[in-house]
């Protein structure tokens, strides 16, 4: 699906391949060239930053792992149902990190979030199989006003006579 900006420049683009064509070598239709111009506009992008990579959703069906999701939850301070779904919702939005394959990464200014995710293709799923999590900037606490856990109390030291007999 395109947006109105992208239709706009697919019909710009369609209109200067069929102007720069020599001698009007390109026998396409309009409708044609529209739909070309649109399909290079998904491959390459729309010329704003970071738009010419692909987002993580639009590779395949995302799973992610246990492991993942405790270590999400973890740094979020969720539960680990709650940290497999915001996960899975978050890396559909993540772009791939150049030069590794493996690696996608979800940023956002809004939720001040960064989570970088390894992610192993095992067709017809793309399992995530480990995510660092970091805030990027003055994020306010998780879960504002809930109570943290208790801390484990210490064990009191226990004093224990010195032994009758030999000391060693």
């Amino acid at each position: 699906m395109s947006t109105p900006i992208q239709r706009a420049r697919g019909r710009h683009l369609a209109q200067l391949i069929r102007t720069q064509a020599p001698g009007g070598a390109i026998r396409l239709s309009a409708s044609e060239l529209l739909e070309l111009a649109n399909a290079y506009l998904a491959e390459v992008g729309d010329g704003t930053d970071g738009a010419f990579r692909r987002q993580l959703g639009e590779e395949g069906q995302v799973y992610v792992t246990l492991a993942a999701a405790r270590q999400y939850g973890e740094a979020e301070d969720v539960r680990e149902e709650e940290a497999r779904r915001e996960l899975t919702e978050l890396l559909l939005e993540a772009k791939g990190v150049e030069g590794r394959p493996d690696q996608w990464r979800y940023r956002s200014q809004s939720s001040q979030l960064d989570v970088l995710a390894r992610v192993s293709p095992e067709s017809p799923l793309l399992v995530v199989t480990h995510v660092s999590v970091r805030a990027t900037g003055e994020r306010a606490p998780r879960r504002a006003g809930a109570p943290k856990p208790a801390a484990k109390p210490k064990p009191a030291a226990v004093h224990r006579p010195p032994r009758s007999g030999r000391d060693w």
